[in-house]
């Protein structure tokens, strides 16, 4: 059964909100633990801070010695520093 983000983001709270064991949870909820586990992680990702979107910065100087990390669908994380922005961000967009 495909289930939607709105809806996989209610089970999560409610999974962290409780103190039911994982494959308890998916067994009660007829979810696949490995399924589950993805958006466990996928909740995870959107709930930790600092992501700046590149978009907001209004000069290069504003990221001046700052480091940047981007982390792409299929799981790799590229860092680097903020030297040359406009090459990041065509970089991105080549992608």
């Amino acid at each position: 059964m495909r289930r939607n983000a709105t809806l996989m983001a209610d089970l999560v709270t409610q999974y962290h909100a409780g103190d039911i064991s994982l494959l308890s949870f998916c067994q009660l909820h007829n979810i696949n633990k490995h399924t589950f586990r993805y958006w466990l992680n996928k909740c995870r990702r959107k709930q930790e801070g600092d992501f700046i979107p590149l978009a907001t910065f209004a000069e290069p100087a504003d990221v001046q010695g700052k480091d940047i990390e981007l982390e792409f669908p299929n799981g790799v994380i590229l860092k680097t520093s903020a030297q040359n922005l406009s090459l990041i961000i065509s970089l991105i967009r080549s992608v």
